[in-house]
């Protein structure tokens, strides 16, 4: 198992374009996620990290 720490700012994202792309990457990486219907509810967010 792997694991990540980051320290950083948490924002909702609600930048169609950022959507798109992330969306794009967790469906490269998680195959199962294609057959996940898109759901307004559904939020994603981002997290710019602290440059330490």
């Amino acid at each position: 198992m792997q694991t990540l720490q980051v320290e950083g700012r948490a924002t909702i994202s609600t930048n169609e374009k950022e959507l798109c792309e992330a969306g794009g990457i967790i469906a490269a990486q998680f195959s199962i996620t294609a057959d996940i219907h898109p759901n307004q509810d559904t939020i994603m967010i981002k997290i710019e990290p602290d440059v330490l």
